[in-house]
């Protein structure tokens, strides 16, 4: 299958859309957001909403960039479940808010600088990398999980 790109596709391509969802286990279930049902869940909303991720960039036949999303030739998304020596807690910090409300925020500076985690990966369309880069990140004795 080739996806054509229009030229907003072509402008943003190689874009990078970095995001760390936190997530918190209120029921204290032990397969709260499990690796495999990340992977499941993933690659069923791809398959069925974004097969352009698993697809790979080239020159269609009228000259126009494509993406070809190839069964034989898949850009499969790089998933990988990292643990934190640290608890969650650990990176959380208050601050007042412009209405003088204190909001609770997710410090990443002292995540990078703290968690010995320095950056994480980005993602490529090269022939051995991903288009699609996912870290689930567990803390120690937390009940908080990154995504």
């Amino acid at each position: 299958q080739d996806i054509e790109l229009g030229t907003i596709d072509i402008a943003t391509f190689g874009a990078n859309v970095d995001g760390m969802i936190i997530y918190k286990n209120t029921t204290g279930d032990a397969e709260f957001m499990s690796i495999n049902c990340i992977i499941n869940g993933l690659y069923k909303v791809i398959a069925d909403y974004y097969p352009i991720v698993m697809g790979r960039p080239s020159i269609g036949k009228n000259g126009k960039g494509v993406i070809v999303v190839d069964p034989d030739n898949l850009c499969m998304p790089d998933i990988a479940e990292l643990s934190i020596k640290l608890p969650a807690e650990h990176f959380f910090e208050m601050c007042n808010y412009k209405n003088g409300d204190m909001v609770k925020f997710f410090n990443l500076r002292k995540f990078f600088r703290e968690s010995g985690i320095s950056a994480l990966p980005e993602a490529t369309f090269s022939q051995d990398h991903s288009a699609a880069i996912v870290r689930l990140i567990r803390f120690k004795d937390s009940p908080y999980v990154v995504l």
